[in-house]
């Protein structure tokens, strides 16, 4: 565990504007940033409710001005009512949503970089199944969605989900006898309970194609919650903690965001929605070559190599103009160091566009799953997966899990079925057991000279390969954890610099302490809460990948994005009731409505706090006990997800407590 059992507080006052400033604020625009935006703006989410209860609240809490249509003659003739969207039902229910924003630094549209990597991948269809989805709404949404449509024939099957191909390097028959024993007595328990998939669910296992899961996301998410307006293309350079003074409104504590287009920005919550590809993992020979010339690129691209990072945002031109040379000239080659999907989608796109040779080196087997983590996390029994991970107490513990489910990267049998087809044409040359020790550039004529270092798993001594004539390297090599090493982090890790205009924190704000508890970090992991909230104190929540320590080892996959939102979003309803302005003197609760109507009051104590000295008073706040009145007009109740799914709090009727919200 490192040593970070802190964050520091800002001792100054910042200054935002009231239209800068909002209830939550996400960092990130992918599947996990998008995925917690709707839920916050899904009143009914289908972790809540079952199939049963939805469509009865549904139908209850439909707008007045949706009448049912007149029983006609036939009821196979019954129409549906007109479908409405989440602002439409809040308007007519008088609730309302929190102020939220997202900011990414890839795009101005959601899911900017997914469809970077899809587009200029070429990918046709997806890896994981039809319920992996961020939609709060429907479990099945997508699924439903392409019957909608009358497009299920887009969707693939997976080829068999639980007969999986022996990985490249292994025979059929032997293969590595101890892992495949201690795998035999690790799956006896669930071998006697039968099939881990159910034959009625087997279509819910079938790929969606990437366009239908692309307008999937458009319609179900985008649209229906009106999203489209929360994103804002900006990369955040801090991120830090302490008082706010937000204009015509008051004092609170939160965080404050600075971007690099030099926006300031305030937030109550701050969701932190990034993976690795933020840090991405540059292989040492490069890096190496790099440092020993002394040259300045950036850190994912450079002169006859790139990061797999730069085909989110439209490739590298010298890549393209590589491939055109590899068509012209048989003796060029194209080398791609990496075992992942990504790796073998880059190989096979080289060839598609036209070289002649490409070679992929991997550094163990080329291993072959469905997906990035064993079926057994996904399928019928996955409860035995998850309860053995969450009763375990032990951080280390869990993420030796996590890293044993993942093991590294991996191809799904439809992708090693083509790269065995390339291979057998003559066009892709694989490596496995190698690892690229040396490279040296020719900068007259542009040419990577290689040396390889092969070791097979059961030899004692190593072989050298050399590699001549490659005209470019892509390293798909993925991105490293490192939750310390976050750039926009370093205001809350790193000690605060003193103000040279001699600035300070009011007295009376000057009482509190500088700095906050953290759990720490574990592994380049943040250990979070079940909230996945980085401590108590600290208003920060973590989704995708950093939260691998509470999800599991799905949380940087689609399969996590419902799980954390859900975890997230529950616990913010939460806190986005009580009073986040602080009252330094005891006054009564207001609501946030009656709180808007006491703006100038407010103002008034704020600027006297800032001004008066240390024995002066403030004066309070001239607001009157009263009732609290409802704001969002619908009824919650004190019942978590997890303890429902889990049967820990009783049927449906028994414990329940109806409060106002």
């Amino acid at each position: 565990m490192q040593s970070i059992d802190h964050v520091n507080v800002s001792d100054t006052i910042e200054t935002i504007e009231s239209e800068d400033f909002f209830d939550v604020l996400i960092i990130g625009g992918g599947p996990h940033a998008l995925g917690v935006a709707a839920r916050l703006r899904e009143p009914r989410p289908a972790a809540l409710y079952t199939d049963i209860e939805h469509s009865r609240l549904s139908f209850l809490q439909r707008p007045g001005s949706v009448k049912l249509p007149r029983q006609p003659k036939r009821p196979y003739q019954l129409r549906a009512p007109v479908p409405i969207s989440c602002n439409d039902r809040a308007r007519e229910n008088g609730e309302s949503f929190p102020k939220i924003l997202a900011l990414d630094a890839s795009s101005s549209n959601w899911l900017g970089r997914w469809d970077g990597f899809f587009e200029q991948l070429d990918i046709s269809h997806l890896r994981s199944p039809m319920f992996f989805h961020p939609s709060p709404a429907d479990v099945d949404g997508l699924e439903a969605f392409a019957k909608k449509l009358d497009r299920e024939n887009e969707c693939i099957e997976s080829g068999g989900v639980e007969d999986v191909l022996p990985t490249v390097g292994q025979s059929q028959r032997g293969g590595d006898k101890l892992r495949k024993r201690a795998t035999r007595k690790k799956g006896s328990t669930k071998s006697s309970l039968g099939a881990q998939i159910n034959e009625r669910e087997r279509t819910s296992y079938a790929r969606p194609s990437s366009r239908i899961f692309r307008e999937f996301c458009a319609a179900e998410l985008i649209e229906r919650y009106h999203l489209d307006s929360v994103i804002h293309q900006d990369t955040v350079m801090e991120l830090s903690f302490g008082d706010l003074h937000i204009k015509t409104e008051g004092l609170g504590r939160g965080f404050t965001v600075k971007t690099k287009l030099g926006r300031k920005y305030g937030a109550k919550f701050v969701v932190m929605s990034i993976g690795g590809q933020e840090c991405p993992a540059i292989p040492q020979c490069i890096s190496a070559y790099q440092a020993a010339h002394g040259q300045t690129d950036s850190f994912h691209q450079g002169l006859g190599w790139c990061h797999s990072r730069c085909f989110s945002y439209g490739g590298t031109k010298e890549f393209k103009e590589a491939v055109k040379s590899c068509k012209l000239n048989p003796d060029l080659s194209i080398v791609v160091i990496g075992g992942g999907l990504t790796s073998a989608q880059i190989a096979d796109l080289a060839i598609r566009k036209g070289a002649s040779k490409v070679v992929l080196i991997c550094r163990g087997y080329l291993k072959t799953k469905h997906y990035d983590f064993p079926l057994s996390w996904v399928t019928k029994y996955s409860n035995l997966e998850k309860m053995s991970f969450w009763q375990e107490d032990c951080r280390e513990a869990r993420l030796k899990m996590v890293k044993q489910a993942r093991n590294g990267g991996s191809v799904n049998p439809s992708t090693l079925a083509l790269l065995k087809r390339r291979v057998a044409e003559g066009a892709l040359t694989l490596h496995t057991h190698s690892s690229v020790t040396q490279a040296t550039r020719d900068n007259d004529t542009g040419r990577w000279r290689l040396q390889l270092t092969y070791h097979p798993p059961n030899a004692k001594e190593s072989n050298i390969k050399i590699l001549e004539n490659v005209l470019f390297i892509v390293a798909s090599t993925g991105g490293k954890l490192d939750f310390a090493s976050v750039p926009f982090l370093a205001p809350l890790l790193k000690p605060a610099k003193q103000d040279e205009s001699g600035l300070s924190s009011h007295p009376k704000l000057s009482e509190k302490i500088q700095s906050v508890q953290v759990p720490g970090i574990i592994g380049g992991l943040p250990v979070l809460s079940e909230d996945l909230q980085w401590g108590t104190e600290l208003p920060l929540f973590v989704t995708g990948a950093y939260a691998s320590l509470e999800i599991g080892p799905d949380a940087a996959n689609l399969s996590g994005t419902r799980a954390g939102s859900e975890r997230v979003v529950s616990k913010l309803n939460q806190l986005l009731q009580d009073e986040w302005f602080q009252e330094y003197h005891h006054q009564p609760h207001v609501s946030h409505r009656q709180k808007a109507t006491s703006q100038v009051s407010n103002v008034t104590s704020a600027l006297q706090l800032l001004n008066t000295s240390e024995n002066d008073k403030i004066v309070q706040s001239d607001s009157a006990p009263h009732k609290e009145l409802c704001a969002s007009r619908r009824c919650g109740f004190k019942m978590g997800a997890r303890e429902r799914r889990a049967g820990n709090v009783g049927g449906w009727f028994d414990g329940l407590e109806e409060v106002v919200v």
